[in-house]
């Protein structure tokens, strides 16, 4: 590869990858479609009918949509820690202490 056409500096290209891999990771969250896709599957589940009653009063269904909520936070979470992160100058990503 030429010289000039390197990103930093020589034997340096993991760490920038990795770098990278962290901000990728943040984006990849889509943290808002998938609040605002949670929010219809609750509105849906009110209206849709299954075995005689809607889905949100089966145990079953609330308990598989409150899972996924809880995983979605998680993941929300994580991404404003993330961000908060980096706004701080700090690299986001696992801290490890010795």
């Amino acid at each position: 590869m030429p010289v000039g056409d390197r990103i930093g500096t020589e034997n340096d290209g993991w760490r920038i990858a990795k770098s990278l891999l962290m901000h990728e990771r943040l984006a990849a969250a889509r943290v808002a479609e998938t609040t605002k896709r949670l929010k219809l599957a609750r509105v849906i589940a009110r209206e849709a009918v299954f075995h005689g009653k809607p889905l949100l009063e089966h145990d079953w269904f609330r308990m598989q949509l409150a899972a996924l909520e809880i995983q979605a936070r998680a993941i929300e979470q994580t991404a404003l820690r993330y961000l908060g992160e980096t706004m701080a100058g700090t690299p986001p990503g696992r801290k490890l202490r010795c």
